[in-house]
């Protein structure tokens, strides 16, 4: 019998379909059961059942699963485990969406959408290897503009957008700077200001001290709030790879709230969209806290109509 770690890499990538008919035999019957009348394919990406390691000789298998993107929306369906039943498909639209997050952490890719069905909050969670974000470039980015209400830009016009919106964040470390503009701003927002703190830690007289917040960039544009930070780091002098992007459509920050929390603001964002709430907390440092404030403050009647 093969163990998991001997199977090659490969055989865990990801891949797209572009047609219904040529998902797994193990998906197919609830992608076609899920698929609301009316939406029409467009293509998927397909996840293989992969497995993750949950200490020494103990491995834990994530089902076969695929994100299928219609015309309308976004529908999440996996397979069943062995002795299981196949969890319930998630469809969501992206006018529905209060948030939607990305991870882009050397080959570990990520996604989360959080959105509003029959007034009710509902997720899609995936993760996979990185390349999977190359593949489904074109329809993540799609689902992107819509859910923020943005028209679809071809890329020379986001490219003489990002000129401008680069000149305002020219102080700002080059990997934060760079992730904005890859990983937020290929929608041709336009870039209202920007916030960033350097990491949080504890002080403390013991060997080890403890990172409160990562480094974190707080981005406001016309349409979107753009939250990129680094993993909690371990030790102060570790490098942190990669980035972790949380973009909340402007039009559904219901209210922000800040709270002194120790020495820190602990910065909240309310939610709602369809009948449904959510929240995304934030600590920053009192500084930062009342920059981003007075950003928010400032261009509060200039938010993207929803």
């Amino acid at each position: 019998m093969t163990e998991p770690w001997q199977t090659r890499a490969s055989q865990f990538h990801p891949y797209v379909v572009d047609s219904l008919e040529k998902l797994p035999d193990a998906l197919q019957p609830g992608a076609l059961a899920a698929l609301p009348e009316g939406d029409h394919f467009v293509r998927a990406l397909v996840v293989p059942a992969d497995y993750r390691p949950r200490g020494e000789g103990v491995s834990a298998f994530q089902p076969e699963q695929a994100l299928i993107y219609t015309d309308h929306g976004v529908l999440h369906v996996q397979a069943p485990l062995e002795g299981e039943a196949a969890p319930q498909p998630t469809y969501l639209k992206p006018e529905s969406l209060l948030l939607l997050r990305s991870s882009h952490i050397l080959l570990y890719g990520r996604l989360k959408l959080l959105g509003a069905v029959h007034g009710q909050l509902a997720h899609i969670e995936m993760e996979f290897n990185a390349i999977g974000w190359r593949l489904m470039d074109a329809e993540w980015r799609r689902l992107v503009t819509q859910a923020i209400g943005v028209p679809e830009l071809s890329p020379e016009e986001v490219e003489a957008a990002n000129r401008r919106n680069m000149e305002r964040v020219r102080e700002v470390p080059s990997k934060f700077a760079e992730g904005l503009r890859r990983y937020g701003l290929y929608t041709g927002e336009s870039l209202l200001g920007v916030v960033f703190q350097e990491g949080v830690w504890t002080e403390s007289l013991s060997f080890f001290n403890h990172q409160l917040t990562p480094n974190t960039l707080l981005a406001l544009t016309n349409a979107s709030v753009l939250i990129l930070a680094e993993n909690l780091a371990l030790v102060r002098k570790s490098e942190q790879y990669g980035l972790i992007i949380t973009r909340i459509p402007r039009q559904v920050v219901a209210a922000l709230q800040s709270v002194t929390k120790d020495s820190l603001q602990n910065i909240t964002f309310y939610l709602a969209r369809g009948g449904a709430t959510a929240q995304r907390q934030l600590l920053l440092e009192p500084n930062a806290a009342q920059e981003w404030l007075e950003l928010w403050t400032k261009h509060a009647s200039q938010a993207q109509p929803g």
